[in-house]
Order: C-alpha cells, then structure tokens, then sequence
C-alpha cells in the first residue's frame, strides 16, 4: 500500500512540475524539465533526489529526432549515492551518445555464475566512475554506424558481511579498465521514450585494456508492435566477453541503471557472469485518462562462456504495473512495476520511463 501512495504522491508532485513547466517553456526551442526523484527498488528502499533533463532540437529537418541531456542525483536509504548524465544529441547527419557515471553503492553481492542462492549473499560497498562516449555517423534515415572510447575504474571492495571468500573475486581489489570500440545503431521507432511502433537494434563491440584487459559484445534487439491502439513491446539482449572481465563489468540480469530494464523481479546483480542471454515482453494497455497498465515476462540466464550454457538454469520473472502519462502532449510516463521470480523477493519499482 505505501508503494501505492508513494506512485500517487510522485504523479503530483511531477503533474505540478510539468504544468510550470509547459507555462515557462511553450514557446521555447529549447526545454528545461526539472523532475523530483522519488521511487523505490529492494535493493536501494527508498530513493529520493532530482533530474534536470534538457531538450533541444539541433537538425534543420523536422526528421531529426530531438536531442536531450539529462542530469540525475539520487539518493537512497541504505546510504547509496547515484550521479548520473547522459546526452543523446542528433544532427542532420551525426548522433552522439553519452554517458557519465558516478557511484557509491552498498550493495548485495551473491557470486559469479548461475547457481548462487541467495544465502550466497554478503554486503559490499564500492565506489565507482566511468565514462562511455560514442560518435556516430548516418548511413541512411534509420541507421548510424560509429565508435567510442570507454574508461570506467572502481576502488577497493570492502567486504562488509561474513563471506570473506569473496576477496578473490576479479575486480574486488580495485583497479580501471580503458579502451575503444565499434557501435551500430538502427532505429525505426515512432517514439525513443514509448514506443508504439518499429524496430531497434543497438550493437557493440569494445577493445579494453588496463588492470583488467578484455573485449566485450553487446547486443540489444527490440519490436515494438501496434495492436488496437495499444502495444506489444519485445527485447532481446545478448552479451558475451572474455578475457580478464572484473565483477563489476559484468552483465548482469537486472541492472537498473543501464539502457535497458530486465529482469524485474530479480535483484539487481543477483546473476552476474562473462555472459548473458535474456528476452522479455510486455503488453502495455493505455486509456484516455492518460492512465495505463502492463504485463510483463522475462526469460534468460548468465554464463562463463558458450560450452557452459544451461537451459535448465534459465531463470523466469513476470509482473504487472501501472502506467502514468505525464503530459498530454509527451509520451513519457511515470511507472510502478510489480515484478516475481520463483524462491525470489518481490520486486517494487517506481521509476521514470518504459523499462524499455
């Protein structure tokens, strides 16, 4: 009930925002969206801060998409700090994609692999930064091909609970990783925020070196499909690297602060490995009252490489939520999501945006 109250109290709190808002900038180019910041997650309880996201449009076409550059300071009650910017800027014939994080996370840590429990668990605390900036150049009206550089480095891990054998694992004595790589990118959405309509694939291949040398593939695949005036929404994400990967590059089935949100239901880092494959999908329901709802599923696992894939450790995750439309005009919604996983804590999320 209280997660209930808090979806309800953050839809006036940003209602209220967006009302300003639309009067101060209605004939501006350029868009200024202060947000409060309140949600919630298992692994963070409540979160609590502010987003500064600023939107502009640098194209000289009406086919350009328009550009955005956010800023997000988060807080939490089990003492994790979030700072985080990213940029998604177009012109007639580039894009160029950023991303510039700082964290200090407590979190739970249960291993390296698919069979951990969650008895396997131990409180860690870190602090990380790091960086991923990509260029990118148009191919066609739907397809960019680019680069970019990499660098991300973490202090030493202080193993706050009992399991001291997880000193060894790769990246718990610290270290920083650099490097370069290649991206592909083909959009055919209506909308980046919630999309109705169209097809997204985002591919990339990065070279890295430093205290922990390795290479890392990324693929992330999505149809979106119209049904009815409502929306069949499907993703598949595949990961795979080698090399020496520490812990926290990794992919890991729910991760919520990346591009993309699987796995709800599962803690975030509960499954973590040199590999991931996963798929879900969701039917978003939306009336006319700017309210909405969704069903979600999820389907996937983790792996040290491709001879040790287990279809019997697949693991499976299903919920529902509620959707909010913050303003008439934008197609960006507020949402609570109720995730379940088998022998798993439910998950509760309130948090901005479709979780992809």
């Amino acid at each position: 009930m209280k997660y209930f109250l808090l979806f309800l109290s953050t839809i006036y709190l940003t209602t209220s925002t967006f009302a300003q808002d639309q009067e101060q900038n209605s004939i501006k180019k350029v868009q200024y969206t202060p947000l409060p910041m309140i949600g919630g997650a298992p692994e963070t309880g409540l979160q609590y801060g502010a987003n500064l996201t600023t939107k502009f449009d640098l194209g000289s076409r009406q086919k350009v998409k328009p550009s955005f550059i956010s800023l997000t300071l988060l807080n939490t009650t089990k003492n994790q700090f979030l700072a985080i910017s990213k940029q998604e800027i177009f012109t007639d014939k580039s894009k160029f994609i950023g991303l510039i994080d700082y964290k200090k996370f407590p979190e739970n840590f249960y291993g390296i692999g698919p069979t951990s429990t969650i008895n396997d668990s131990t409180m860690i605390s870190w602090a990380k930064f790091e960086t991923e900036l990509r260029g990118m150049r148009k191919l066609n009206q739907t397809s960019f091909i680019g680069a970019q550089i990499i660098f991300s480095s973490l202090d030493t891990v202080e193993i706050l609970g009992d399991k001291k054998k997880y000193a060894s694992t790769p990246g718990f004595e610290g270290g920083s990783f650099s490097g370069l790589g290649l991206s592909f990118n083909y959009d055919t959405r209506d909308d980046p925020y919630t999309a109705k309509k169209g097809s997204f694939v985002d591919a990339k291949y990065n070279f890295l070196i430093g205290d922990f040398s390795h290479r890392f593939l990324e693929i992330d695949m999505r149809k979106f499909i119209g049904l009815n005036g409502n929306t069949i929404a499907l993703q598949n994400k595949f990961y795979n690297s080698s090399g020496n990967v520490p812990f926290w590059a990794m992919p890991k089935l729910l991760n919520q602060t990346g591009n993309s949100f699987m796995f709800r239901g599962l803690p975030d880092g509960r499954y973590r490995d040199k590999g991931a494959f996963a798929f879900q999908g969701e039917y978003r329901h939306s009336f006319k009252n700017r309210f909405g709802f969704v069903i979600f599923a999820s389907t996937g696992s983790v792996f040290s490489s491709w001879n040790d894939i287990d279809f019997s450790e697949f693991k499976n995750a299903y919920g529902f939520g509620l959707r909010y439309q913050l303003r008439k005009e934008s197609s960006e919604n507020l949402r609570l999501d109720i995730g379940f996983s088998p022998n798993e804590p439910m998950g509760i999320y309130i948090l901005f945006k479709e979780a992809f």
